[in-house]
């Protein structure tokens, strides 16, 4: 089992946060999705300090990232910048892969601490380590509740039908105050 963050390797998405916090926990397993202007930067930084816990794997799409999401046990979002709805967070509940995530901007009103996963004061690395590590000991019944949760929340507040009715009330609503 492994620990995945997917997206913009980039000063504001906390990458540098989180390759700081497996430093510290050399047994559990990072893997790092995506590309950005800090991308050699972070692989220097891995490298020249023996991280050997924490795998870039490079751009990845398609079928091909939706196996690496859906074999990860957590998904972690360590966003440093008010993110509104990341998308990593919707791909991995989609899959019922629970998420850790730093509470900032619109991600703890998504990521409901305990139930879909878990929630970390954002750019405190200690924090954060103390997350996962309480993640890495649940009990696989405790587990399954939280990526059954992620599925179930996923269902309830992404799915067309109900994205389509939630954007029809937003247009009647300035409608109507329109008319006033």
């Amino acid at each position: 089992s492994y620990f995945l963050y997917f997206g913009r390797l980039s000063h504001e998405k906390g990458v540098r946060t989180l390759i700081e916090a497996f430093r510290r926990m050399p047994d559990l397993q990072l893997k790092i999705v995506g590309t950005g202007p800090e991308e050699q930067e972070l692989i220097d930084y891995v490298r020249s300090n023996k991280i050997k816990n924490i795998e870039f794997m490079g751009f990845k799409t398609g079928d091909d990232l939706k196996k690496t999401v859906s074999e990860a046990s957590f998904v972690i979002v360590p966003s440093e910048c008010y993110e509104n709805n990341p998308m990593t967070v919707i791909e991995a509940y989609s899959m019922g892969v629970p998420v850790i995530g730093a509470k900032i901007g619109g991600i703890p009103e998504i990521l409901p601490d305990g139930k879909t996963g878990f929630l970390f004061r954002t750019k405190d690395v200690e924090d954060l380590q103390s997350v996962v590590m309480r993640t890495s000991q649940l009990s696989e019944q405790a587990y399954k509740i939280l990526s059954s949760n992620a599925l179930q929340f996923a269902a309830d507040n992404f799915n067309e039908d109900m994205y389509y009715q939630k954007l029809i009330a937003f247009h009647v609503k300035d409608k109507n105050e329109a008319a006033l």
